[in-house]
């Protein structure tokens, strides 16, 4: 599983991402959403349960005086890409719980899990054919579909992940899918590029903007230089057996976990 550190720390392409995992921030930024509520962002990232594989089930307190909530949340990546819905959820209760699952990223031969903020919406994730797709959002998106040989891009705010191509590079979408053969570039996503080949540039895709949490899962896929993949970047699909990018980007490793994990983000 490609790491998610790039959304924390900075990294290529990055203007640097502020934010901590499980940790209340404010937050400015969002160009297409806009600020939600006082602007109070709490994140879920997938934590592992060593007896099942999967991400350990987590759980949102309902703050004091709030009774609504703007939730954004992506399936875990397969050979595929994961699914993405947002949704403003209303005539919630202060003091009250909300269970919340973080879809699991696995690889080419196992389905990535889904995402879920209790029984208000979730996001389901890819397998080893098709994206996964969002469920229950007022906006709803699939991912990419992904081969043995390249995983597909994840799904986001700007549409469906870009697919593999036939017989060429990997298809542009919300985030780019891998690179099918060898010497071919990786689709590009809505703000990150595909990798490069030959002398041209890095096989991994690039990151794009990740200071906002609207662009989340807009990179590019990886792609190929004789038979070896690259990294799909910001939920980018990796390509021969390269690992997707963080979150629900696919991937054609048959290796568990090399699929990108499942996010989600609850706004109040």
């Amino acid at each position: 599983m490609s790491s998610f550190s790039q959304f924390f720390a900075g990294g290529a392409g990055s203007a640097g991402f502020v934010g901590t995992p499980g940790v209340v921030t404010p937050w400015v930024g969002n160009p297409v959403t806009g600020i939600f509520g006082l602007g109070n962002v709490q994140w879920f990232v997938g934590k592992v349960n060593p007896d099942t594989g999967n991400n350990f089930t987590q759980t949102f307190v309902v703050p004091a005086d709030i009774t609504s909530a703007r939730v954004r949340l992506w399936g875990g990546g397969g050979r595929s890409g994961g699914g993405f819905a947002i949704k403003t959820i209303t005539g919630l209760t202060p003091g009250s719980s909300i269970t919340v699952t973080i879809g699991t990223g696995k690889g080419s031969t196992t389905a990535g899990t889904s995402s879920s903020f209790g029984a208000h919406v979730s996001a389901t994730g890819g397998d080893t054919s098709a994206g996964g797709t969002g469920v229950g959002g007022d906006f709803n998106s699939t991912g990419g579909g992904g081969v043995a040989t390249a995983g597909g891009g994840a799904a986001g705010l700007f549409g469906n992940g870009g697919s593999c191509g036939t017989g060429q590079g990997g298809g542009n979408g919300n985030a780019g899918g891998g690179a099918l053969g060898a010497s071919q570039y990786g689709g590009s996503g809505a703000s990150g590029k595909g990798g490069a080949f030959g002398s041209s540039g890095s096989t991994n895709g690039e990151h794009g903007i990740v200071n906002s949490l609207d662009y989340i899962s807009t990179g590019g896929g990886g792609s190929t230089v004789s038979s070896v993949g690259g990294v799909g970047a910001n939920g980018g699909g990796g390509s021969a057996g390269g690992p997707g990018g963080f979150p629900a980007g696919g991937s054609s490793s048959y290796d568990e976990r090399k699929a990108g994990d499942g996010l989600v983000i609850v706004e109040w």
